[in-house]
This record gives structure tokens, C-alpha cells and sequence, in this order.
């Protein structure tokens, strides 16, 4: 598979079914502050930066500003990318856990 195909897979059957039903279990957001990416986003940027092994939120961001901006056109700002990525460690604990018990 290539990495576009990996990455929409990741974003669609993943991410997109996962995190609608765990968004509904939880607030995520107290304010009316909407980020440019979706939260969908951010998590397949970074499970894909980190299958593709990159080492942190720096390379990951420029990895993706410069190959998949097509994919990502919001992706402006590696400080809010980081910032995002950082406040969904709750989501990203769900999406894991519902992963494994659904998994077996």
C-alpha cells in the first residue's frame, strides 16, 4: 500500500468510525474556539508520522506541510498543530482502548 492509500485508510476506517463514537462519550472543547485541522486530522497525521517514523512533533509537522499539504490545506502552524495533538491524549487513550477490546 502507499503511503497516500495508508493515510486515507487510517483517516477513514479508523479514525472517522473510532472517533465519532468516542466523541460522543465525551466534551472535548469549553470554549467556542474551533481549530483550522480536525481532530481527525491530527491523529492521522500523527499515527501516520509515527508509522512512517518520525521522530517528534517537528519532523512530523514538516514531513506533512510538505508532501501532504493536499490532504491537509489547514496545515499552517507547527505550534497549534503541536498544542492539538498534545490536548487529545484523552482521545487518543479511548481510540486505543475501544481499539483492543474490539480487537480481542
Amino acid at each position: 500500500m502507499d503511503r497516500d492509500s495508508f493515510i486515507i485508510a487510517v483517516f477513514l476506517l479508523l479514525l472517522v468510525e473510532q472517533y465519532g463514537v468516542i466523541r460522543q462519550q465525551c466534551r472535548l472543547r469549553r470554549g467556542d474556539f474551533e481549530p483550522a485541522l480536525t481532530d481527525e486530522e491530527v491523529i492521522t497525521i500523527e499515527i501516520c508520522g509515527e508509522y512512517f517514523q518520525l521522530e517528534c512533533d517537528k519532523d512530523i509537522f514538516a514531513y506533512f506541510h510538505t508532501h501532504y499539504l493536499h490532504f491537509f490545506p489547514k496545515l499552517a502552524d507547527r505550534s497549534l498543530f503541536a498544542r492539538q495533538a498534545a490536548n487529545l491524549w484523552q482521545i487518543k487513550t479511548a481510540i486505543q482502548q475501544r481499539l483492543t477490546r474490539i480487537s480481542g
